[in-house]
């Protein structure tokens, strides 16, 4: 019997056993858990839709509040509208689906697209939105709490994954009781309240201290746009709908019946429920508060503050809040799988776990929620704007889709259903307008611009399998004549696993060819020896390696191989052994695994292995015997080698002057230049420094460089955060760090102190790059960072590296907590480089992961003999601290070009971009726009050298703030800067 690993034992633990195909029918709703499932999402939304619509009346005052029954009773009566509506599209469509396949079915590609695009991203929204109003049920309960809301968010979105990949039974069985345990604490209040209202008992309740502020005018003071806010906040009562038509199939046979059954049950407690704590809520004269959600106010007013029963009722509405996800966990990784068999999301989609679960889906839709949860610090009333925008979107789309659908069909009576579904349409058509219109400008137009970019993933997705399908078909296409076939064998030495590979190598082919890199000559010779009586006959090619490389000179010879027969097969067999243990493998170098990536994509090569097993004991010896032989073939390869020194020194001076030509007085200007002072010669910085690169001969390396000048005083100074001690002599520091190149591949070098940031595309120091100022871009970058980086080459052309870090950028030393970043480099060819990096981590003394820094760095770059052209393209955001703890968003873009006409003189030309939504980095919201030009000299002398700019800046910033960096209004808006600058090197 197959015996599973550690991991495989760890998984069956948390999600559960096994189930076969054959019992999948099992693994359906009844209608008992299709309601507790399906249903808890517009059950859960009458805990927080009231309260929605309360927190705008308030801008009219105690009177305007009256509103909110006649409000209410809209909703209700267009939920009833929607859910009947509904009821028609499962009898109509049982295979499920929803929005999407009405949608797809009557309306055409492109509306299906956009229902499923609003749908997937409503069941993200959905998930967030439960949890977080959930978790606000708790701290209104326990408000000690209230600091940990993002914390507690995620491990309910870690406890929703586990229930749901379990499988269906499991999850229905899991949340079945939470659903009733709600519906029946809901009513109980409604009948108590009611009961007391009636008995005359029923006391407002006082005015909380934290209330949010009344406004004054009462209903003639909102104004029409104010109550179709309110309008559009209650409508999220409406959400959740369309989860039980799009999960039919779910439901045990006949599925129908019993969705639409589920569906009815739904809409009748919902409305009831939505109804009820709306009327007690004017009743007891309800004011929304900022730390006591409106629910919980009602309960305390009708059971009492210290009440079991209040307590009660807070407990079920925090369970269902966070349980209403579970209708998101329900239908989104199904109605993923219906789109991906369509062949416009990923295939992967539609895969079934061991439980009979779409996993892909479900923990796909757990990562995109527990961002969103981190993003907006788990604030149910930031994530609401985002929420209804999909739904009503889906609605729409639905009930005009089912009356072209009555309209094709004309069966007996699809007059009155189109008529139904048409005023449906209609209905929610005009909510959309109003939550479009009302929401926008408090964050909808995200979900406005994600729309159109998820339907334009899915008709890139679409569009590539297409291509594979047209790429792959049999037909009109001619088969071509077999060519040549040559076997090669990469091998590194003679052993056991070399001589089963030439064997196994002979039965394919006549033309069988064993590769060896020459990198140790005497390793070499003692192989040629042993080749005439291990070899099978087969040809030994040897290939020369300068620069001990062993991919470079194997790809290169098969590259050959290939073009002497363009027509033919190449088949590369890899000789491997495998030890008995996993951890055995970090042992080894792993240079097959470097073959086989790199082979990958090479048409007409086929790539095969011959495994040899070692047993355990053999394992063992093997590993012992191979260290040894490893260290005596380095050694002899060390002693090889000519013994060079691998030390390199150097220095610069750069001495600059700045002229801002639009405002001579200037003294303060964006775009930091390298100097600081304005029309005179100033040093900005000079450095020595002294290297020594890793090497396979030389595995030990080191940095350090020493610095001083003027911009060198940027790193002892920082405004929002204290100083390292020691800063003054540190400031002088620029590298300080040791490096190892371990012998794993390619080599994996590890480097630890202080060096180069990963991110960005411009150097700290101006003789590096092609202009002299820096841009935005580069400002909010990290130039140096302190810590640990790995960088390791996956293949010749793609490296990965991550670091942790603390910052030195401004000897920052705000916490304790490290930085994490990682970098993945691919040369797509010797001209074209792309670089992505991403850094998360605090930046700020509050270390919540709700207050971490997020920034996503792209450089594309093609650089030739005679020019270099770039990209680059940064996305960040943290919260800052400020009275609303807003979150900040900065984007900035440069596009550096380089033009080398001689060796002298070179003209370089950046156009940059940056936008400061908060003035994070510029200290006033804005936007920056420049143009740098820059003329270079370079002149050469015996081992020195001396470049010569003359460099233009023009910048222009428009804000709301004034639009210039630091807030100075007395600046001009447009800068003119005049550089020029004189760099020395040795």
């Amino acid at each position: 019997m197959f015996e599973e690993s550690f991991l495989s034992q760890v998984r069956r633990l948390i999600v559960g056993a096994r189930i076969p195909s054959h019992l999948a029918h099992r693994e359906r709703f009844s209608r008992v858990t299709g309601l507790a499932v399906l249903s808890s999402d517009p059950l859960s939304s009458v805990a927080y839709a009231t309260e929605e619509i309360l927190r705008v009346l308030t801008m009219g005052g105690i009177a305007a509040l009256s509103l909110v029954t006649p409000i209410g009773a809209i909703i209700a009566a267009m939920l009833a509208v929607v859910v009947f509506s509904y009821r028609q599209t499962i009898h109509a469509y049982p295979n499920g689906g929803g929005a999407y396949m009405v949608a797809k079915e009557n309306l055409g590609r492109m509306p299906s697209l956009i229902a499923a695009a609003a749908l997937l991203i409503d069941y993200v929204l959905t998930v967030a939105v439960s949890i977080a109003a959930g978790v606000a049920a708790i701290t209104s309960a326990v408000p000690a709490w209230h600091l940990n809301t993002v914390e507690v968010s995620l491990a309910f979105v870690a406890l929703l994954t586990i229930g749901n990949l379990r499988g269906v039974r499991e999850s229905g069985r899991l949340f079945a009781a939470p659903t009733y345990f709600f519906i029946v604490s809901i009513l109980a209040m409604l009948g108590v309240g009611a009961w007391r209202y009636l008995a005359g008992s029923l006391v407002p309740m006082p005015l909380p201290a934290d209330a949010l502020p009344l406004g004054s005018g009462g209903v003639d003071a909102l104004g029409l746009f104010v109550i179709l806010t309110a309008f559009s906040n209650g409508c999220t009562a409406m959400t959740g709908v369309e989860a039980v038509s799009n999960g039919v199939p779910a439901f045990r046979p006949p599925e129908s019946r019993n969705a639409a059954a589920t569906l009815v049950a739904m809409a009748v407690m919902s409305i009831t429920m939505f109804m009820g704590i709306t009327l007690l809520a004017h009743a007891y004269g309800i004011i929304p508060s900022a730390t006591e959600t409106v629910v919980s106010q009602i309960a305390r007013g009708t059971f009492g503050a210290g009440s079991p029963l209040y307590y009660s009722v807070q407990a079920a509405t925090m369970l269902i809040l966070v349980l209403a996800a579970n209708t998101a966990y329900a239908d989104f990784p199904r109605l993923a799988s219906i789109v991906a068999r369509d062949g416009f999301l990923p295939r992967q989609f539609m895969n079934q776990g061991d439980r009979l679960a779409f996993s892909n889906g479900i923990v796909i839709l757990s990562v995109l929620a527990g961002l969103l949860l981190v993003v907006f610090g788990g604030d149910t009333h930031s994530l609401i704007p985002l929420y209804m925008i999909g739904v009503f979107v889906s609605f729409t789309l639905s009930q005009s889709g089912m009356v072209v659908h009555w309209w094709r069909l004309r069966t007996s009576g699809w007059r009155s259903s189109a008529a139904i579904n048409g005023f449906g349409a209609i209905v929610t058509g005009i909510v959309l307008l109003i939550v479009a219109t009302t929401k926008a400008f408090e964050g909808a137009w995200i979900v406005l611009v994600m729309i159109p970019t998820l339907v334009m993933i899915f008709t890139v997705t679409r569009r590539h399998y297409d291509h594979v399908a047209t790429e792959l078909t049999l037909q009109d296409w001619h088969q071509e004549p077999a060519g040549h076939h040559t076997v090669i064998v990469p091998i590194g030495g003679i052993q056991r696993a070399v001589v089963k590979a030439l064997q196994y190598a002979c039965t394919l082919s006549a033309d069988v060819r064993a590769v060896y890199v020459d990198i140790d000559p005497a390793a070499t010779a003692s192989l040629r020896q042993q080749w005439d009586r291990w070899g099978h006959g087969v040809e030994l090619v040897v290939l020369p390696s300068p620069y001990r490389s062993l991919m470079e000179p194997l790809l290169g010879y098969l590259d050959q191989v290939q073009a002497a027969s363009p027509n033919g097969y190449l088949t590369v067999i890899l000789p491997e052994f495998m030890p008995r243990r996993l951890w055995h493998h970090l042992l080894h170098n792993q240079h097959a695994l470097l073959i086989k990536g790199a082979l990958l994509f090479k048409p007409n090569v086929i790539v095969t292995s011959v495994p040899f097993h070692l047993g355990r004991r053999a394992g063992t010896a093997a590993v012992v015997a191979l260290l040894v032989l490893g260290s005596a073939a380095a050694a002899s390869a060390e002693q090889a080698q000519p013994s060079e020194s691998s030390w390199q020194w150097g220095g610069f001076a750069d001495v600059g002057a700045l002229f801002d030509l639009a405002d001579p007085e200037n003294t303060v200007f964006r775009g930091r230049g390298t100097t600081w002072h304005l029309g005179q010669p100033h040093l900005n910085m000079a450095a020595v420094a002294v290297k020594r690169k890793p090497s396979p001969l030389s595995r030990w390396g080191t940095e350090l460089l020493a610095q001083a000048g003027k911009d060198s005083e940027l790193f002892a100074l920082s405004a929002t955060a204290p100083s390292l001690a020691g800063h003054e002599w540190l400031r002088h520091v620029g590298l300080a760090n040791v490096s190892y190149l371990a012998p794993a591949g390619h080599g994996l070098t590890i480097q630890a102190g202080i060096f180069a940031s990963l991110i960005g595309y411009d150097s700290l120091y101006a003789r590096d790059n092609a202009s002299y100022t820096r841009p935005w871009s580069a400002d909010f970058t990290p130039f140096l960072m302190m810590g640990v980086n790995a960088a390791y080459p996956l293949s010749p052309r793609l490296t990965l590296t991550g670091a942790v870090t603390n910052g030195y950028w401004h000897l920052a030393h705000a916490n304790n907590v490290p930085n994490g970043s990682a970098q993945l480099a691919f040369q797509i060819s010797p001209q074209l480089l792309l670089k992505e990096t991403i850094l998360a981590g605090p930046h700020q003394a509050a270390t919540s992961p709700s207050r971490w820094r997020f920034l996503s760095d792209t450089v594309v770059e093609r650089r030739t003999e005679r020019a270099v052209a770039a990209l680059e393209w940064q996305v960040a955001t943290e919260r800052i601290d400020s009275p609303a703890g807003d979150r900040a968003w900065w984007l900035a873009a440069q596009a550096p070009m380089q033009w080398i006409p001689s060796e002298r003189w070179s003209m370089a030309l950046r156009p940059e971009l940056a936008w400061d939504s908060q003035g994070r980095w510029t200290l006033a919201r804005q936007t920056v726009i420049a143009l740098t030009t820059t003329l270079q000299y370079r002149a050469s002398f015996p081992r020195a050298g001396a470049q010569l700019r003359l460099e233009h800046r023009v910048d222009v910033s428009r804000g709301p703030d004034g639009g210039f960096f630091r807030g100075d209004a007395g600046r001009k808006a447009t800068q003119h800067l005049l550089v020029l600058a004189l760099i020395a090197s040795v």
